[in-house]
């Protein structure tokens, strides 16, 4: 394995070429020269060349100056000091620990030759390590979307090819089936992984100021105030732009502009990486001028569709028992297992919330279960049979009053049995059911459900019948 790049700092015609020609003789990578001002610029950017040698006598003092400053190896590239004066060569050993090795100028072969093998070596360790990392990483990260199914496989493998480009990737999806957790591990795969990963929810953001917090403002497309574009937030790293099926016209087709832009040909490493994403049906919103034909037919070039979990039921089970383990941890509740009678539940559910739903599902389950065993009785799955109560709403002439009955119904049952199972404990009910408490509490205050008669001791079971 070679470096993917040699840089040669020096304004010594000689010292280049001897350098060149005894690389050339060492390995086939190819090896570039900087000097004066832009050598900084070129030694210390994030994606540099790996293994980097400067001329000391040549080198600007900025560059000396910023390496003293550093107190450890670089952990990306090895850099070769090259030392005209032999007597100085421990004391820049003390003041540059950043620099690998401080070779001794002008060398002969003997000296030269063992030293460009040692720095190809390092490289190639340091490679190998970042491949491991890496390795190790995806792992990590696709495990959180697990999934056996030919189609889940595919899809890792496109997001694993597309995570080490710089482009925009579109991502779509219904609602639950994990198009966030799929952009940021594109980006914790990617070479700005270091860098910032900011979301935005475009439904959040009021319509008339979406395009100034997005790009900022034309006037100052680079404020320096408490709260700067997005864009500048993001600058090294990644946005995020969820949900763009609500935006306006004009900043869809500012959207199409930076695009544009930021993928020309002239534009090699955009300092910001956009992934989108939607749950809407955007080509079928072009058909009616519902949003930009162009800017659609951009974004569709380089496209992820995350398919919903009821048309992939072999994934259920692990992804259950990765769900089961990650919050049984969390939650302390250690031991827990599903039965084989919740399981054959679980994958015949239509999962209309998907991921997130089976996850507040396996919650509910762990907080409510009895015994090690979670069981069918222990989740809150809805059924083909209307509730009891629910049904007296069929006996109203008013679609009001009986859609009023059917909620009554309905709040008092679902609710009845979250309050019975945590004991009369609204946080763990509201934690159960994925709402906030205060929302809870509303909906409970509203239909008058009260808590106390499934709090122990009260000699109640509470509310309506399971």
């Amino acid at each position: 394995m070679i470096p993917a790049s040699i840089l040669i700092i020096s304004s010594d015609p000689e010292t280049q070429s001897i350098l060149q020609q005894a690389i050339a003789s060492r390995c086939s990578c190819p090896t570039s020269t900087a000097s004066g001002e832009t050598a900084a610029l070129h030694c210390f950017a994030p994606q540099s060349h790996e293994l980097v040698f400067i001329d000391t006598r040549t080198a600007e003092p900025e560059l000396m100056a910023r390496l003293s400053g550093i107190q450890s190896p670089f952990k990306n590239h090895t850099i070769v000091l090259l030392s005209h004066d032999r007597r100085l060569i421990p004391e820049m050993a003390n003041e540059a620990p950043a620099v690998y090795e401080i070779l001794p100028w002008p060398s002969s072969g003997e000296l030269l030759a063992p030293c460009i093998d040692r720095a190809l070596e390092r490289c190639m360790l340091i490679r190998e390590k970042k491949q491991l990392q890496l390795d190790c990483r995806c792992h990590r990260i696709f495990a959180k979307i697990a999934g056996q199914s030919k189609t889940m496989q595919q899809i890792l493998d496109r997001i694993s090819t597309l995570a080490h480009g710089n482009e925009t990737v579109f991502i779509t999806g219904e609602s639950g089936t994990g198009k966030e957790l799929a952009a940021r591990t594109l980006h914790r795969l990617s070479s700005r992984s270091e860098g910032p990963f900011i979301r935005v929810h475009c439904p959040s953001l009021p319509k008339e100021s979406l395009e100034h917090e997005i790009f900022g403002r034309p006037a100052d497309p680079a404020p320096a105030t408490d709260s700067p574009a997005f864009l500048n937030r993001a600058r090294g790293g990644t946005l995020f732009l969820d949900e763009i099926g609500d935006l306006t016209p004009e900043a869809q087709q500012k959207l199409l502009e930076y695009l544009k832009g930021s993928q020309a040909p002239s534009c090699a490493s955009p300092e910001v990486r956009l992934l989108i994403a939607t749950n809407r049906d955007l080509e079928k919103k072009t058909e009616g001028h519902g949003f930009n034909k162009e800017l659609f037919d951009v974004l569709r070039t380089r496209h992820i569709h995350l398919p919903p979990l009821r048309k992939r039921p072999e994934d259920i089970p692990p992804l259950a028992h990765f769900i089961l383990e990650k919050q049984a941890y969390k939650l302390k509740r250690y031991g827990r297992y599903i039965s084989p009678e919740l399981m054959k539940r679980l994958m015949a559910h239509p999962w209309e919330g998907n991921i997130r739903e089976l996850e507040n599902t396996i919650i509910h389950g762990l907080l409510f279960s009895s015994s090690q065993e979670i069981g069918p009785d222990d989740v809150l799955l809805s059924g083909p049979k209307p509730l009891g109560p629910c049904s007296a709403a069929l006996h109203q002439n008013n679609y009001r009053d009986a859609k009023e009955e059917a909620l009554k119904g309905f709040n008092h049952i679902y609710i009845g049995r979250l309050l019975k199972r945590s004991k009369g404990n609204i946080s763990l009910a509201a934690r159960a059911c994925g709402l906030e408490r205060q929302a809870l509490q509303q909906i409970m205050k509203r239909y008058d459900i009260s808590p106390v008669p499934y709090r122990p001791g009260t000699g109640c079971e509470g509310g309506y019948p399971e």
